[in-house]
């Protein structure tokens, strides 16, 4: 029998080939509206002043389902609508892809308020982490 070996890094085209065969058998078990060859749409933004960076937005969508991956802007520019800007517009072009639901995760020393605000709503919590004391939220929204 041969030995199956476990490898520490993945080739891009090794990647390509595990998410192709995931989405091959969620095709097999999700019906609806999706076609086998509908792609993993990815949504980014970036903020610079002086050709720094200052924040940023990275979002996938599939299946109509819009994840928010990474949401951050520098302190010096919290609290100035700049992060609203940024998930309102990723939200906006994922609507025009057809996006019916949002979903995410923050912990409670991040930015669950701020969400909420936005129309977000818990729908999980993992609590006492990352450690002891502190919870990791999960957020969906619904789009109308």
């Amino acid at each position: 029998m041969d030995a199956i070996h476990i490898y520490d890094t993945t080739t891009n085209e090794e990647r390509s080939y595990l998410v192709n065969q995931l989405t091959k058998f969620n095709h097999t078990k999700v019906k609806g509206p999706f076609k086998e060859d509908d792609p993993v749409l990815y949504f980014s933004k970036c903020m610079k002043k002086d050709n720094e960076v200052v924040g940023g937005i990275l979002a996938n969508s599939y299946w109509g389902i819009l994840y928010i991956d990474i949401l951050w802007v520098d302190e010096k520019y919290r609290n100035k609508g700049y992060a609203s800007a940024l998930l309102i517009d990723i939200e906006r072009m994922a609507k025009e892809k057809n996006c019916t639901i949002s979903h995410l995760s923050t912990y409670d020393f991040q930015a669950k308020g701020f969400y909420e605000k936005l129309g977000y709503r818990v729908f999980g919590i993992l609590e006492d982490c990352p450690s002891e004391g502190h919870s990791l939220y999960y957020m969906s929204k619904k789009f109308l």
